[in-house]
């Protein structure tokens, strides 16, 4: 999550939507009195942690996940009396959740792992959403609540197979001057996926399983296998 009074906006982060490279690039730019939550942990020293500025540790309701993961319903709250604030840009990122799921699955059962220097487990992905399901909220891959409070509360919703597209967006919006080489090549948590496409993970019509975690995604923004 990012508040950056110096740009006038608010970077609220979802998960495996690359949300900590875009921490890393954007915290570049931030200026004194900007806020900055960074990575909730740091992997191993083979990533790089994300920028951490004028953090301050706040009553987070433990039901709604990690805090830098902070909903926009929350950050309104904390830092702006309860209102989305009228003069910032407020946006977000999502991604096709489909695509999304697999990289959550890969994620939580082999790459992280690696990092931690711990073997990867034998869950396979048919498992592993069917574990998400019947889990607690906040450890759902679905990030609706963090830019929906029953209606979308935020100004932008980015996609994430339009990466190249956002963050020239975002340069030119806010004149930051991004090096378009970086959005490229910087990938602080990436898991090394071994499908070409993330179709290649589905097996057992899994599709029906990700179609009861995303259900507000997908009819939302239309999201197909």
């Amino acid at each position: 999550m990012i508040i950056s009074h110096k740009h006038k906006f608010v970077f609220i982060k979802t998960a495996k939507t690359g949300g900590s490279t875009i921490e890393n690039i954007l915290g570049q730019h931030l200026g004194s009195k900007d806020i900055a939550s960074g990575s909730a942990y740091i992997d191993t020293k083979n990533v790089s942690p994300t920028v951490k500025r004028n953090w301050q540790k706040i009553d987070y309701p433990d039901k709604l996940g990690g805090y830098s993961h902070l909903p926009a319903s929350l950050v309104y709250e904390k830092f702006f009396n309860g209102q989305k604030p009228k003069d910032y840009f407020v946006f977000t990122i999502e991604r096709n959740s489909y695509d999304k799921a697999v990289s959550h699955w890969w994620w939580h059962t082999h790459a992280k792992r690696l990092l931690k220097l711990m073997n990867p487990t034998r869950v396979n992905f048919r498992e592993h959403l069917t574990g998400l399901i019947h889990s607690p909220e906040n450890n759902h891959p679905s990030c609706w609540r963090r830019y929906s409070n029953e209606n979308i509360c935020v100004d932008h919703i980015y996609q994430y197979d339009q990466w190249e597209e956002m963050f020239k967006d975002l340069s030119k919006r806010f004149s930051l001057q991004i090096d378009m080489n970086s959005t490229r090549n910087i990938k602080l948590k990436n898991s090394n996926k071994p499908f070409s496409h993330y179709r290649e993970a589905y097996k057992d019509n899994e599709q029906e399983l990700v179609e009861k975690l995303f259900i507000k995604e997908i009819k939302h923004f239309d999201y197909k296998f």
